[in-house]
């Protein structure tokens, strides 16, 4: 394990086998991972969606799960990144001798989508 480091994910997941003549419904998932020497926080959250009926190509986006994140991750990344960093920075004030040892940043960092290899990739944010 890295000594310091600042993990941010999003991963897409399906909710719910829709049928056809309906958008699927999708979760995504953001975890953080905070370490700094011999300290570590996560935290993890998500949000659930139905794609709108007029959304661009439906099928495909049943059929593959990392255009779900490349698609909706920057929308839902300040959601998921302003619910998970205050989830950690409590987790972090609650552990007895770990103020000022945990740093989670106040800005958002660069977000990691699953790719459709099924490796990760690497997106700055959009803001």
């Amino acid at each position: 394990m890295e000594e310091d480091f600042v993990q941010w994910r999003i991963s897409p997941v399906e909710v719910q086998m829709a049928p056809e003549e309906t958008a699927p419904i999708h979760a995504l998932v953001g975890d953080l991972a905070v370490g700094a020497g011999e300290w570590f926080v996560g935290a993890t959250a998500s949000i659930v969606f139905a794609a709108s009926d007029d959304e661009a190509d439906e099928t495909a986006m049943r059929e593959e799960l990392s255009a779900v994140a490349q698609q909706y991750g920057p929308w839902a990344a300040r959601l998921l990144w302003d619910h998970v960093s205050a989830a950690a920075r409590t987790a972090a004030a609650l552990c007895h001798g770990s103020v000022g040892r945990i740093d989670i940043p106040g800005d958002m960092p660069d977000i990691t989508y699953p790719s459709p290899a099924g490796q990760t990739g690497r997106t700055t944010n959009d803001e």
